[in-house]
């Protein structure tokens, strides 16, 4: 985990960027902002009254971060165009939005152009600006529109791009989450089946994150039984009534605030969330895909130490990341670890039935500091438990599965051989092994 103070000083937006990590997980360049490394950058975007409260980030040709004035009341967007490392050039930061108290709760994603969700807090409406043209100024024909006005609505947005911009929010009059879609892309939110209600079961709908798998998905908090919730309608139709497209993913204690919802390249959901019962940050990961989180691993506890897990974001690159707070020291903080594999589709060499012991996401590894190379068939079977019944290893530049069968053997020959490897253990019942190295 790295970890970043928190500055000190007058009111400002600033722009924190973990340089190596941040290049794994946006896969861009990060030249104009630092070399790759652990160091952290960090610089005063915007300090004009005070501003930088309900930030998003995402990157176009740069970064790019929407974010709420709070002395004019307005929604403002700070974007690095040229990618040159500060945002000082014509119309970098520019004022989105004016009209009455606009732009808290505001998430940005990028379509032909940058676009955000956010609250109007005068009508209390569901407001998107999406600068279609991507000319910068935000002021061409129903580039800022009202997507809801019906009641209190349009705080806890999160904004994605499908066919077209979609936003969950929360309904605050009903208490109730909701999904505008804008399905067939044309600017405007009035097509059948374009604004309906996901969930109006008890109070549910804040900390919304949507992201797009087979089809939208929501990760939210419902506030009436402190539980996490997931609503993904896997099958694209537009309604989410479907068995088991709405599903309460973590019910222990009070879960599932700042919920935060990502697909890894195999279209695997996982959600990071804070535990509010015990001060935790906490992930849940459908590891196989199945439509829901009880498999073993499937939800763990990332960080108990202190009161952390507040405001989190989770991504995934080369690796699966989640950015935090840390509410005990006012620290920023980052977990970082490997994505499991996608589920095998092949068989293994064996007629055994193979059971996966769960230990994290990877359950062995070898040492970081072993250069050696273990050669599976030389291993002395006297050091074999019983119970292990073989090695699976994923060949992630081949995407397929190798496997070893003591005293059958496999396509999995070698471990190691100057580099490291994460590995599985297969077991018919309670066994804790390690390859032994030589």
């Amino acid at each position: 985990m790295f970890k970043v103070k928190r500055r000190s000083g007058g009111a400002g937006l600033y722009l924190i960027a973990l340089l190596g990590c941040l290049s794994i997980l946006l896969s861009v360049q990060t030249a104009a902002y630092a070399q790759c490394g652990t160091d952290w950058v960090i610089q005063t975007v915007d300090s004009a009254g005070d501003v930088g409260m309900h930030t998003s980030l995402a990157f176009g040709n740069g970064p790019a971060i929407s974010y709420y004035d709070w002395s004019d009341s307005a929604l403002k967007l700070a974007y690095d165009r040229n990618y040159d490392g500060d945002f000082t050039d014509t119309q970098e930061i520019i004022t989105v939005d004016r009209t009455r108290s606009v732009g808290s709760h505001s998430s940005l994603a990028f379509g032909t152009g940058p676009a955000i969700s956010y609250h109007e807090g005068t009508n209390l409406d569901l407001k998107l600006a999406y600068d279609r043209n991507d000319n910068g100024d935000f002021a061409d024909t129903d580039e800022i529109t009202t997507v809801d006005s019906a009641g209190y609505v349009g705080a806890h947005t999160s904004l994605a791009i499908g066919t077209g911009p979609a936003i969950s929010y929360y309904d605050i009059a009903n208490g109730d989450l909701k999904l505008a879609y804008d399905r067939n892309d044309n600017g405007h939110y009035q097509g059948a089946g374009e604004i309906i209600t996901v969930d109006s079961a008890g109070y549910v709908g804040e900390y919304t994150s949507l992201a797009f798998g087979s089809g939208p998905a929501i990760s939210y908090y419902d506030w009436s039984n402190g539980d996490l919730k997931l609503a993904y309608d896997r099958n694209d139709n537009g309604d989410f009534a479907d068995a088991d497209e709405i599903i309460t993913v973590d019910s222990t204690g009070n879960v599932g605030m700042y919920t935060s919802l990502a697909f890894d390249a195999s279209g695997r959901p996982a959600i990071s969330y804070y535990d509010v019962s015990n001060g935790d940050l906490k992930l849940a990961y459908d590891r196989n895909n199945d439509g829901d989180f009880t498999d073993a691993g499937e939800i763990v506890t990332v960080d108990s130490t202190g009161d952390v897990g507040m405001y989190t974001s989770l991504a995934f690159g080369s690796g699966l990341a989640i950015s935090y707070y840390d509410a005990s020291n006012g620290d920023l903080k980052l977990a970082c670890c490997s994505t499991p594999p996608p589920t095998p589709t092949s068989t293994p060499p064996s007629s055994h039935t193979w059971t996966f012991l769960a230990a994290g996401f990877f359950p062995k590894h070898l040492p970081d500091s072993y250069n050696g190379a273990v050669v599976l068939a030389d291993l002395d079977p006297a050091d074999i438990p019983a119970q292990v019944q073989g090695v699976w290893w994923y060949d992630g530049p081949a995407l397929e599965w190798k496997f070893w069968v003591p005293g059958v053997g496999g396509e999995l020959t070698t471990l190691g051989g100057g580099h490291t490897y994460d590995y599985m253990v297969l077991v018919t019942g309670a066994c804790d092994w390690d390859i032994p190295l030589p």
